[in-house]
C-alpha cells in the first residue's frame, strides 16, 4: 500500500496564518489524525520542534493533530500587552486610512480579549490627521444621531457645543 506524502507550505512564525494555510492543504486530503500529526512535525524546523518537545514526544492517544495546534499557538501566542502596545504605536504613514482599519482591526482579532469596538475606533481616530479625524467624528455623531435619535444634537450644525466666545473674561 502506498502511502500518499503531504506537501505542506513551509513553516513561518506567524503560526495562526501558517496553521490555517496547513489546514487548508489538509483539508483535501484523506489523510487521518495521526497523518497529519506526523506531516506538520516534518514540517517544523528543529528549533521550533524543541519548543514543543513533551507534546512531539508523548502526544495524546487521540487528536493529535488538535493537541499539536494548540502547543504551537501556545508558544507563539503574544501576549495582550504586546498587541495592545502594537496597536498604540501605529501610526497612518504612508498607507491610507482604510490600510490602517484594517491592520488595526486584524491586530485586535489576535488579542485573546479583544477591545470594544468603540475603543479600537477611538484609537484608529486618534491616528488620523486632524481633517480626517474630525470629518469622522462628524459622521460617527451623524450615525448616532439618526440611529438613537438625540434631537438636541441634531440642531446643531457640528457635534461638539460651540466655544465660548470669552475666556478668563476676555472677548475670544
Amino acid at each position: 500500500m502506498a502511502t500518499e506524502r503531504l506537501k505542506l507550505p513551509s513553516f513561518h512564525h506567524n503560526v495562526q496564518d501558517w496553521l490555517l494555510h496547513v489546514q487548508g492543504y489538509l483539508a483535501n486530503t484523506s489523510a487521518n489524525d495521526q497523518q497529519k500529526f506526523n506531516a506538520v512535525v516534518c514540517a517544523l524546523p528543529t528549533e521550533v520542534a524543541t519548543l514543543i518537545q513533551s507534546t512531539l514526544t508523548s502526544p495524546p492517544d487521540s487528536s493529535r493533530f488538535a493537541a499539536l495546534k494548540s502547543a504551537l499557538l501556545d508558544v507563539y501566542r503574544r501576549p495582550d500587552q504586546h498587541h495592545l502596545q502594537e496597536l498604540y504605536t501605529m501610526t497612518l504613514g504612508d498607507m491610507r486610512p482604510s490600510i490602517l482599519w484594517q491592520l488595526m482591526q486584524l491586530i485586535d482579532i489576535r488579542c485573546n480579549m479583544s477591545l470594544p469596538t468603540a475603543v479600537l475606533r477611538s484609537m484608529y481616530i486618534q491616528k488620523l490627521p486632524w481633517e480626517g479625524a474630525t470629518d469622522l467624528t462628524y459622521t460617527l455623531t451623524s450615525r448616532i444621531v439618526y440611529l438613537y435619535g438625540l434631537q438636541e444634537l441634531r440642531t446643531s450644525p457640528t457635534p461638539w457645543p460651540a466655544a465660548s466666545s470669552t475666556c478668563m473674561g476676555y472677548e475670544v
